[in-house]
């Protein structure tokens, strides 16, 4: 019996599902490990030694946004790249994809506040 149209749409629409929930696992992971990061800084007092020699609160809000920034569009960058050469047609995907980390990153530094130690982030 021929395959029908309908079943290769299902079939397409199933990897799709699958490959968005990996890469959303994969960047959860990632962004523990910017919670970490910043909690590690403010219980270690690395955070609190730079606040007292003068540094202002704006800058290294700013200066960690923009490395981490860097950081994650990069791995970003390079899970698009694979999309793009594995023959994944997600071109509406691109878009969110690339924009995830501007969103995501502030979010994850509201919610370093809630962690008492880094190995509860």
């Amino acid at each position: 019996m021929p395959t029908t149209n309908e079943v290769l749409k299902r079939k397409v629409q199933g990897n799709s599902a699958a490959v968005i929930f990996l890469t959303a696992v994969a960047y959860g992971m990632l962004m523990t490990s910017i919670v970490g990061g910043i909690v590690w800084e403010r219980m270690s007092g690395i955070k609190h030694i730079q606040m007292i020699s003068g540094m202002d609160r704006l800058a290294y809000w700013v200066a960690n946004f923009i490395v981490d920034l860097i950081q994650v569009e990069l791995i970003v960058l390079v899970s698009v790249l694979a999309f793009y050469l594995a023959g994944l047609q997600y071109t509406t995907s691109w878009i969110i994809y690339m924009l995830f980390p501007v969103a995501s990153i502030p979010l994850t530094y509201v919610t370093a506040f809630f962690f008492a130690s880094e190995s509860a982030a």
